[in-house]
């Protein structure tokens, strides 16, 4: 049997329209079920609900919606060719409730499987939409028994069982995997046990790009019977391949792939690349404009902007005050230079804030002074970079890190302005690594950027340890405290009781201004949003 694995990026909405969005997907489909035609493949395989893209949320609740799916289905069925069968993933309403299903179809088959296992937990709703079913499905098609499975389903060795009780010889997975740092190599030490155990084979098809604050890496794959991954596909982009597979001797031109243990800068970059350009792409926003403050953060996101949609589409101004040093205003030129973005005439925002702060000062009968007098300078930003957005129809791009926002040091209204923030979920410590892999080998950012001490530059030799804990110690315990949930007791045994307190402290008094933050790429194990869920 010649089998095409068709790992496409679909999307759930395209320039402002769920509804162009099935009509694109239901074209990019039939793209790819050419190629298999032309290939002389037997089926192709889509990854998980790949008609209407993953995932759908609260249009699942639309009536109008899942009807629309369903047609789209149907015109897919009726391109189809006598020689080439297609296994597609889609919403599917029966007279017993909504399915996550996988619908095989031929010209003389319309097979359907419903998904066993709904995830309910971290980024996952499913169980809010769809009914689980309990039966195995495995169809008969030219001589193999092709066991069907849906993405968690195969996180149970149950599922492997069932299907091998039921006669498959080659096990088909429609996927919907989230990237996460170190999750490539989870996804296959899980199937590991599960395809050993049955030594039934295994082809992977896992869905590609971004949505929202979520983003797919693809790298789909198969596994022989004993348990060896081969025929890896692409990180981060599109892919097909097409699998030879018998019942006697397996995969033909099998390709063993070594998952690497090197470090995983190189696709962490590749993942913040593709969640900002497909959230720009599928929003049709073509330009983005990035407030260049001569610091890291903002110099990473010019970075991911420019490799993410090209430098002729990044815009960036630096809005200097009385206290932005002089060598924040160099290398935020240098920066523009060497990333090869346009920088706009700088505007020196002192007079406004100036005039701001007399007109409020006389309204309050009060000067403003601490926390007021620093953050009308950021809130002052804020307006301006919104202000262009509005006039030149730039995309703003926020660059608050994951360590600030946990602890609040960013401003409400002000530097957490934007529409998106590519580094949401990087802690800082993280974005210095990144900008190091930016530069192992050309110098892009420049090297005093990243060598510098951390300022906000909001007030007179200001820096970021004089109200914050050294970075590392920082997200040592933001770690502990965000993604592992250490119980405290265990984690003042590791860290030092008073620093513990104090970030903890600063993390719960700032979910409010979480809440009202931009969205962003999730890339570790507990990103703010579905991930982390605290009371207000």
């Amino acid at each position: 049997m010649r089998i095409m694995t068709a790992q496409i990026n679909p999307s759930v909405k395209y320039k402002g329209s769920f509804f162009e969005a099935l009509e694109r997907n239901y074209h990019l489909h039939l793209t790819y079920y050419q190629k298999a035609v032309d290939s002389g493949a037997d089926v192709v395989v889509f990854p998980e609900l790949s008609l209407c893209g993953y995932p759908p949320e609260d249009l699942l609740l639309r009536p109008d919606y899942i009807k629309a799916v369903a047609t789209y289905k149907d015109k897919l069925k009726e391109q189809l060719v006598e020689s080439t069968a297609m296994l597609i993933g889609l919403p599917m309403q029966t007279d017993t409730g909504l399915y996550n299903a996988a619908a095989f179809l031929s010209r003389e088959l319309e097979t359907y499987y419903y998904k066993q296992k709904l995830p309910n937990y971290a980024v996952f709703d499913e169980q809010r939409y769809f009914k689980s079913a309990d039966t195995a499905v495995v169809i008969p098609y030219k001589g193999i028994h092709l066991g069907i499975a849906i993405c968690e389903d195969l996180w149970f060795e149950e599922s492997f069982e069932k299907l091998k009780s039921q006669g498959a010889e080659l096990i088909l997975s429609l996927n919907a995997s989230p990237f996460q740092e170190n999750k490539f190599r989870q996804r296959v030490e899980t199937m590991q046990k599960g395809v050993i155990k049955t030594a039934v084979p295994l082809i992977y098809v896992n869905i590609v790009g971004g949505q929202d604050e979520l983003v797919f890496d693809g790298r789909s794959f198969v596994m022989t019977a004993d348990g060896v991954i081969g025929n890896r596909h692409k990180a981060f982009a599109e892919d097909a391949l097409i699998i030879e597979f018998t019942k006697e001797t397996g995969f033909k031109d099998f390709e063993p792939y070594q998952i690497s243990d090197k470090p995983l800068l190189d696709i962490t970059y590749k993942a913040l690349i593709l969640g900002l350009k497909d959230y720009l792409k599928k929003h049709g926003c073509e330009q983005v404009l990035i407030g260049i403050s001569g610091g890291v953060d903002s110099a990473l996101v010019a970075a991911i902007a420019c490799d993410a949609i090209g430098a002729d589409n990044v815009k960036g101004i630096a809005l200097p005050s009385q206290y932005t040093s002089e060598l924040s205003m160099r290398l935020a030129y240098e920066l523009s230079e060497k990333l090869g973005f346009e920088l706009l005439p700088d505007l020196n925002i002192q007079q406004s804030v100036d005039q701001l702060s007399v007109d409020l000062g006389g309204s309050m009968q009060q000067n403003l002074s601490g926390v007021a007098a620093e953050n009308i300078q950021a809130r002052m930003r804020g307006n301006v970079l919104m202000s262009i957005s509005n006039q030149k129809g730039w995309f703003v791009l926020t660059t608050g890190n994951k360590s600030e926002l946990s602890v609040g040091y960013a401003t409400l209204y002000g530097d957490m302005n934007g529409g998106f923030n590519p580094i949401k979920d990087v802690y800082k410590t993280r974005v210095f690594e990144l900008c190091h892999y930016v530069n192992a080998q050309k110098e892009r950012i420049p090297s005093q950027i990243i060598t510098r001490p951390p300022s906000a530059e909001l007030a007179a030799d200001q820096k970021d340890s004089d109200s914050l804990p050294a970075y590392d110690v920082l997200d040592g315990i933001l770690k502990h405290l965000i993604e592992r949930r250490t119980p405290l007791d265990i984690l003042y045994q590791k860290q030092d009781k008073k620093e513990v307190d104090k970030v903890l402290h600063l993390l719960e008094r700032a979910e409010y201004k979480r809440r009202q933050a931009a969205p962003g790429t999730k890339i570790t194990d507990v990103a703010f949003g579905k991930d982390y869920r605290m009371p207000l």
